[in-house]
């Protein structure tokens, strides 16, 4: 009965769920910098000439 894990009293113990520890680590916030966003250059595109013909 015991190796069951069904009977009363010892088996019982066996049952219980297992509770997942929930640990909150609470961290200081810290603060994000910001970003300097870089200005991409564009580049000029160079137009064909058309030849005439």
């Amino acid at each position: 009965e015991e190796g069951e894990g069904e009977g009363e009293g010892e088996g019982r113990k066996r049952k219980r769920k297992k509770r997942r520890r929930r640990r909150r680590r609470r961290r200081r916030k810290k603060k994000k910098k910001k970003k300097k966003k870089k200005k991409k250059k564009k580049k000029k595109k160079k137009k064909k000439k058309k030849k005439k013909t």
